[in-house]
């Protein structure tokens, strides 16, 4: 009895080549050496060719053949066999319902994996196919990736070191809802190879652990890839959330490029296309928004920065749970990752849908004879134009780390949003757009063809400048007694004096306003700071205050307004330093102005960087850092 191990299995999809034919190479164990011949049928039918077709030879019990020439479509049945030189069949074996059409890798977390209502899912059609994780193909129907049943040791390892009950209530993801419109857009058969697993990190990920083979993530996919021929069209991912915490946020586009450049590497094709969403929304997440929504923009720009791969959003799906999207609307999520794909694959092609929407520009106008401003941003890659149901949402302007309320109208008209603003500030360095802000935004617009706006930000309204954020950790003093005018303040001989303790505020503006006004008197405050440099550099300290202030940079007067008053902003001063590597020690003193004020703002900008290094972004310079005194 011949053994088929890899690249021809019951009820497959064979990944066919450039010409549209199958090219797949199968192997496996035999009682005889011999030559590996192959019959194809269909519909009862020999197919031209392959009427016992000589295919391999097999020595010492083992064989390598090839399924050459076979045309996109079927079902096809296979009869393989193993022939001795005269003709005596000494080996056989059959294999049933075979496509030749287009497979693709499904990878990520539970989103892929599928949370969404069964109620909701995708019917079967019998061209569309699924390898599951027990390691057999059925025409695709949610739950594809049922942990209940799945064979490779990380699966059950991630499950608690046993395979959990089967679920009759989720487990809809998006890989049958792609598979089904792929195959509309291209007329052949489709398959999906399902690798995803609920809750998985990139660290989880990691390439280096293949060598792991099915004890790790990456490892079963590879594993899962070489039992089905080693040929697959291209890979659909959708993973993220597990990264959104502090620690991990900042290397998630970093891993991603490795992952992307690892699995062309090993899958042999270093042009193999990528569909990976970003992700959503997420209702009650006990982690900073910061995080959340960092990764989602460096999913965004991965689509700018590494070639053949498309960005899929999905902000505007709804959910059926806290975190999951719902059956439904995976539903059309994998519709939106099929027409991005075929973008991708086919980018020449007048049949194929534009790629996903991209931001092309933001420009801020000041609106004439009024106190408003418009921001507007324009976008490529729109089909139709852009639209929603209702008022059109899910912008914001943001200073720092958090909301700056200003927009009273949103706008869409062709490939064009318009923000209708209160005038904002002529200095817009700690301005930006963002679209999805937070955790849990409600986003709606979207082009003709259901296709959403991408989650991003912070965009720069002015031109890119290399700030830090606002420095929330400062050192406070004790109050100190009044004098008549900061003008005769010296820098203070003894620091300890004063008292000065570290404070954490919750807010971009150290707020001492409560404090201040329980007092009776005014009095004086010091506000202490180190900036730490990497490397020597131009740095220009940017200082907001409501109150007389006089600053001193490693014990030098530096600046000082005696008429400081109500409100403070973030660009009232600025002192330009050009500061050694290591810590400067900055300090505030400022009066209380008769318990009028509330604090201060303190923030670094570094100088002297070119406009190409500056819109590359924070991650490509360093920056000083505050910290307490």
């Amino acid at each position: 009895m011949i053994e088929i191990r890899t690249g021809l299995l019951p009820h497959m999809v064979l990944q066919r080549n450039a010409r549209g034919v199958s090219d797949a190479e199968f192997t496996g164990a035999c009682n005889a050496d011999g030559t590996v011949e192959v019959r194809v049928t269909r519909g009862g039918k020999t197919v031209k060719g392959f009427d016992w077709a000589r295919a391999g030879t097999s020595a010492k019990r083992r064989f390598t053949a090839r399924l050459k020439g076979l045309p996109a479509g079927g079902p096809y049945d296979v009869a393989v066999r193993v022939i001795a030189r005269d003709g005596t069949v000494l080996d056989t074996a059959d294999v049933v319902d075979v496509l030749v059409g287009d497979v693709w890798v499904l990878g990520g977390q539970s989103n892929m994996h599928g949370v969404g209502l069964l109620a909701d899912a995708e019917p079967p059609h019998p061209l569309v196919r699924a390898y599951q994780v027990n390691d057999t193909w059925i025409v695709a129907q949610d739950c594809i990736h049922d942990m209940s049943v799945a064979n490779a040791r990380i699966h059950i390892q991630l499950c608690g070191g046993k395979r959990p009950p089967p679920n009759a209530r989720v487990g809809v993801g998006p890989g049958v809802s792609f598979a089904r419109r792929m195959m509309d857009l291209t007329g052949v058969p489709q398959g999906v190879i399902s690798c995803a697993h609920g809750g998985t990190s990139m660290d989880q990920w990691d390439p280096a652990k293949k060598r792991l083979k099915d004890a790790s993530l990456y490892g079963a996919m590879i594993e899962r890839f070489r039992r089905n021929g080693a040929r697959v069209a291209g890979a659909v991912w959708y993973q993220g959330e597990s990264d959104t915490n502090p620690e991990s946020a900042p290397h998630y586009g970093r891993k991603m490029k490795r992952m992307v450049a690892a699995m062309r590497k090993d899958f042999a094709d270093p042009q193999l296309p990528f569909a990976i969403v970003q992700i959503g929304r997420v209702a009650g997440w006990a982690q900073p928004a910061q995080g959340w929504n960092s990764v989602q923009d460096q999913q965004r720009r991965l689509a700018l920065e590494v070639p053949r791969l498309a960005t899929v959003p999905s902000i505007d799906l709804d959910l059926d749970d806290l975190i999951h999207i719902s059956g439904r609307d995976q539903r059309r999520l994998g519709r939106r990752l099929a027409e991005a794909m075929h973008a991708v694959v086919t980018p020449r092609s007048r049949h194929a849908a534009p790629p996903p929407i991209r931001l092309r520009k933001v420009r801020l106008e000041s609106i004439p004879g009024t106190v408003q401003s418009q921001i507007t941003l324009e976008y490529d890659n729109v089909s139709g134009s852009l639209r929603a149901p209702g008022r059109p949402t899910g912008f914001e302007v943001t200073m720092g780390s958090q909301a700056y309320p200003c927009i009273f109208r949103t706008d869409v008209e062709g490939d064009c949003v318009r923000l209708l603003c209160n005038r904002l500030p002529a200095d817009l360095a700690d301005k930006h757009v963002h679209y999805g802000f937070g955790h849990d935004p409600y986003c709606n617009i979207t082009d003709a063809a259901d296709r959403s706006l991408p989650v991003m930000g912070p965009i720069p309204i002015a031109e890119p400048r290399a700030l830090t954020g606002f420095a929330r950790e400062i050192s406070v003093s004790a109050f100190q007694p009044a004098i008549r005018s900061v003008r005769e303040l010296k820098h203070p001989v003894d620091l300890a004096a004063l008292e000065l303790s570290p404070r954490r505020f919750d807010i971009d503006f150290c707020n001492m306003h409560q404090e201040i006004a329980a007092r009776d008197a005014d009095a004086l405050l010091y506000f202490g700071a180190k900036v730490t440099c990497p490397q020597a550099m131009k740095v220009r300290l940017w200082c907001g205050y409501d109150g007389p202030v006089k600053v001193w940079v490693s014990g030098r007067e530096r600046f000082c307004d005696p008429k400081g008053t109500n409100p403070a902003d973030p660009a009232d001063a600025f002192v330009d330093l050009s500061l050694p590597a290591g810590e400067t020690p900055v300090l505030i003193g400022m009066g209380t102005n008769g318990g009028q004020a509330w604090g201060v703002f303190l923030r670094a900008e570094r100088l002297g960087l070119s406009k190409a290094t500056l819109a590359k972004g924070p991650e490509h310079y360093a920056l000083p850092r505050i910290t307490p005194l």
